[in-house]
């Protein structure tokens, strides 16, 4: 009723994008072997079914070992300019294939189980050998081990954990509790996405998938600082691929901000348009180019995704038939 497929089955509302699907299927089965990382932007306009390709690609993700997280972004509440908001809506949205709700804590229940009954020099050395942990997530998730380990205050020092990876404001007691003294903030909240993702490649997950929706967003800020703060931390997300191995970002925006000759969009950021246009101009079709315009539907193919709707909406009536033709 609300025009959003249930979570999952994006896939059997879908028709013409089998090209992309097919292009992203394998570029996420690369990934996963490789560990390398890219940015992609997906393009079309308002109507154009964005959304529902992330949520294409959040299935074919999940279904490969990734985490993934998709965010919407906005102008108020999800600022591209103040990453920390950003990091908390994705560490909130966290899903994995074990867990479609809730993944941080499933992750973290994950991770523990290892250390039942461990010593705390295993768990100390253990931690020491995921590189991208910032200090105090590894002194953290120190205390978290030593609880499971010990079976004290399990539940409890769980709840402080994912409250304080999460971005939330803890108590001071709480913070005693996990050993850190600081929260999450715009000068470490990549931090953290990095230590998170380290976390996620020493489970064996495939890496991680972030899906930013509305990228446009950016436009509506008002002040031109803080429209170059947020395009300097999508170039900044781009040049640290190669360095922050196993992330995929996706943004999917309104071809208004990618537009050259837009006085708000992301040509307004050379050091950002630099890496994101195409060189020699134009967009072309080639899905390898770090801008992809989605196709608009045929009215073939829109029949063909009415037929499935019909059918879905007739099981959903116990098969009595839809009298929409």
């Amino acid at each position: 009723r609300r025009g959003v497929p249930p979570r999952g089955y994006a896939l059997e509302l879908t028709v013409g994008r089998d090209r992309e699907i097919a292009y992203f299927g394998e570029k996420f089965d690369e990934l996963a072997e490789t560990g390398l990382s890219d940015v992609k932007f997906i393009s079309a306009e308002i109507g154009g079914g964005k959304s529902h390709f992330l949520d294409i690609l959040a299935s074919l993700a999940v279904a490969r070992g990734f985490v993934v997280s998709k965010v919407d972004l906005d102008s108020r509440s999800t600022r591209f300019d103040h990453f920390e908001e950003v990091y908390q809506k994705l560490v909130a949205n966290i899903s994995t294939r074990e867990r479609s709700h809730d993944g941080l804590t499933g992750v973290l229940e994950t991770w523990a189980c290892q250390y039942q009954g461990a010593t705390d020099a295993w768990i100390f050395a253990d931690l020491r050998q995921i590189s991208e942990l910032p200090l105090q997530m590894r002194a953290a998730l120190y205390e978290y081990g030593k609880a499971v380990a010990r079976d004290e205050s399990v539940v409890e020092t769980l709840t402080d954990l994912a409250a304080w990876l999460s971005g939330e404001k803890i108590s001071a007691a709480q913070k005693k509790r996990l050993n850190v003294n600081g929260s999450v903030s715009r000068t470490n909240a990549a931090e953290m996405l990095r230590g998170l993702m380290g976390l996620f490649h020493a489970q064996g997950h495939s890496g991680f998938v972030v899906l930013l929706d509305e990228a446009e967003a950016i436009t509506s800020l008002t002040r031109v600082q803080n429209r170059n703060a947020a395009n300097e931390n999508i170039r900044s997300i781009i040049d640290g691929a190669d360095q922050n191995e196993g992330f995929y970002f996706v943004f999917a925006t309104t071809p208004s901000f990618l537009d050259p000759a837009a006085l708000k969009g992301a040509a307004t950021y050379q050091a950002l348009w630099r890496r994101i246009s195409d060189p020699l101009g134009g967009r072309g079709t080639s899905l390898d180019r770090v801008i992809i315009d989605l196709p608009n539907l045929t009215e073939d193919e829109y029949a063909e995704l009415a037929r499935k709707i019909k059918t879905i909406a007739e099981i959903a009536r116990g098969g009595r038939p839809c009298s929409v033709t």
